[in-house]
């Protein structure tokens, strides 16, 4: 059975390779967490963990060093491995996703391993595996390169150790909460899948030395780390990248910051911006507040269902049922499911969250209902019908599901390559080459908030964001060269439509 095993992790390893595919066709990752590999890239080249300077210009990595302010962006441990990384390989823009299909092929085979502790069967494991490798949401994590890549991979280990000693040797449950610790000290939304176990151990112990094993050591290594001086925790925050969540631009944050709020704040009522008001300390209605955590409330229920997510409706009804089923024959398991999934669901929306990425957290699970479901309907198969009869019944059941993923991953891809920036993002950057910009030259865009992070992360340029209607009213007031210097900008190149 170990030969087996290891031939079957093996391949399972290969395969993870395939989710690279769309990054070797088109040339680039629809999407990622750029700004994480930029103060990566950033603290392997000057030593400082930074990407702006005080007016949210994200620097060139040359003048870090003279310019940047000290991040308080989270996720820490993350940005730490890429930076030793880039020591090591030196930097290059698609290394990044390939290093998280990486990975994400390693925490694949935790998968099959979990499954196979948990149930000691063989194919049910391989099912798990095969499922995992083309689930919709599962894919688009391993190409989102900067996020969740290192932190699957140590709670996953952390998962395994839990479950194969935590009846034999409570000691190790401290190592399996220093996995955890590492997990949320690379994705800092792993703080409340960890709670939940560390809450399940003492209900399924009854005793808080248990619990303390395994949430003590991961709350250590979470605060050594830096848990306390990033966005998370802190109230308010300095970067582009949260406050724009409210504000235009940096020119609105820096000089137009109350009039804007004023102008704007008491007839909007979109749930995020409504949440980052209350974050930086204006007042909100009580009436908008209810609004974000109802809005928080559905959005995971209603993504769910989303064919680029779990792969539809059909897959949901198989989650459903293999945790009915689940609760038949292993109601353990079951309980600790929903131990689980119910204190992160309610830490989500606490934190009036709103992110397809959250789904990576409970990918376990997920993968876990569906794969038992699957066998459950094989299983019945096998029973009710001759074995040809079953045979083809399965074949049939399996090519269903095969089309469906094929189907749901297709349009996953097709949505958001034509949603990406990057086919103008590669126009700029042919443009500003002919140019020959230097490090010292800031560049002001106008196209969407995104874009700076963008543009640094493959040139190494400097860039602010001055949106559109920004830019208009500088210019109708004359006063936009002006502000341009403020900015220290030496280019301005605006979105031809």
């Amino acid at each position: 059975m170990v030969k087996k095993i290891i031939i079957a992790c093996s391949i399972v390893f290969i395969l993870s390779f395939l989710r690279i595919a769309p990054v070797v066709y088109k040339g680039y990752a629809p999407t990622g967490l750029h700004e994480n590999i930029i103060l990566a890239r950033n603290l392997a080249v000057s030593g400082k963990y930074s990407i702006e300077n005080q007016k949210n210009v994200i620097l060139s990595s040359s003048k870090i060093a003279q310019e940047g302010v000290v991040s308080t962006f989270g996720n820490k441990l993350t940005i730490y491995i890429y930076s030793f990384i880039f020591k090591i390989l030196g930097f290059s823009p698609n290394l990044p996703f390939y290093v998280s299909v990486l990975m994400f092929a390693f925490s694949a085979v935790l998968i099959f391993l979990i499954i196979f502790e948990i149930f000691g069967n063989f194919w049910l494991a391989a099912t798990a595996s095969s499922l995992d490798l083309f689930m919709p949401f599962v894919w688009k994590g391993a190409l989102f390169a900067g996020a969740y890549e290192f932190a699957v991979v140590f709670f996953l280990l952390g998962l395994l150790l839990y479950i194969k000693w935590r009846s034999k040797n409570p000691y190790v449950l401290v190592l399996s909460g220093l996995f955890f610790g590492l997990a949320i000290a690379s994705r800092n939304a792993f703080l409340f899948s960890v709670l939940a176990i560390a809450f399940y151990e003492f209900y399924r112990t009854r005793k808080w030395k248990w619990a303390v094993f395994v949430g003590a050591p991961a709350l250590a290594v979470f605060l050594l780390l830096g848990a306390l001086n990033n966005s998370y925790v802190k109230s308010t925050d300095e970067s582009f990248t949260r406050y724009g969540h409210l504000f235009p631009d940096p020119y609105t944050y820096h000089f137009e910051k109350d009039e804007y709020i004023r102008d704007v704040a008491s007839s909007s009522n979109d749930p995020e911006f409504v949440e980052f008001l209350a974050k930086y300390g204006y007042s909100v209605p009580l009436s908008k507040i209810i609004r974000v955590y109802a809005w928080s409330f559905i959005f995971y229920i209603k993504e769910s269902f989303s064919l680029i997510n779990f792969g539809g409706p059909l897959f949901v009804f198989l989650a459903f049922f293999g945790a009915a089923m689940l609760y038949k024959e292993k109601k353990e398991w079951f309980t600790f499911c929903v131990f689980w999934l119910s204190l992160l669901y309610l830490g989500l929306i606490l934190l009036k969250t709103n992110n397809w990425d959250h789904f990576l957290e409970i990918r376990p699970i997920i993968i876990l209902f569906i794969s038992f479901a699957v066998w459950k309907i094989i299983n019945i198969f096998q029973i009710y019908f001759s074995q040809k009869k079953a045979v083809l019944l399965s074949a049939a059941f399996i090519s269903l599901l095969a089309f469906q993923l094929f189907y749901t991953n297709k349009w996953l891809f097709h949505q958001d390559y034509e949603a990406s920036f990057m086919p103008k993002a590669n126009l700029i950057i042919d443009d500003l080459k002919k140019r020959g910009l230097n490090k010292e030259d800031v560049i002001a865009v106008d196209h969407n908030q995104n874009a700076p992070a963008v543009l640094n992360y493959y040139t190494d340029l400097s860039f602010v964001y001055f949106s559109p209607e920004t830019l208009e009213k500088l210019g109708e007031k004359g006063d936009l060269q002006d502000i341009l210097k403020k900015f220290g900008v030496t280019y301005l190149i605006k979105n031809e439509k």
